[in-house]
């Protein structure tokens, strides 16, 4: 009975971790791309997924600033990932600093 007990809460506290990293990476991908969305107006962000991976819709003819939008992104991320470093706040242990970005 106590085995059971303590496995199950250990897999609790297991779950409750993952979900925090998720939290945090899933923010940093977002707060990245969001000035990028802005820059270029003819992209925009539909889903943006744990791993980083980042799908867009375009406009008409606009895909030829894909290039450009993942280099705002990318060094977007590097922004916040040693903002973060520097403040002292951890990143999730498989975090991707350069996802794959794709248009839908």
């Amino acid at each position: 009975m106590n085995r059971v007990l303590v496995a199950a809460t250990g897999i609790l506290l297991l779950s409750g971790c993952a979900t925090v990293e998720d939290r945090i990476a899933y923010d940093i991908y977002w707060e990245a791309g969001k000035p990028c969305e802005a820059q270029y107006h003819t992209l925009s962000m539909v889903r943006v997924l744990r791993d980083g991976s980042l799908t867009l819709v375009a406009a008409a003819d606009s895909s030829s600033e894909k290039a450009k939008f993942v280099e705002c992104y990318w060094a977007g991320i590097r922004k916040l990932v040693e903002q973060r470093r520097q403040a002292g706040q951890p990143l999730p242990e498989d975090f991707k600093m350069e996802p794959s970005v794709d248009i839908d």
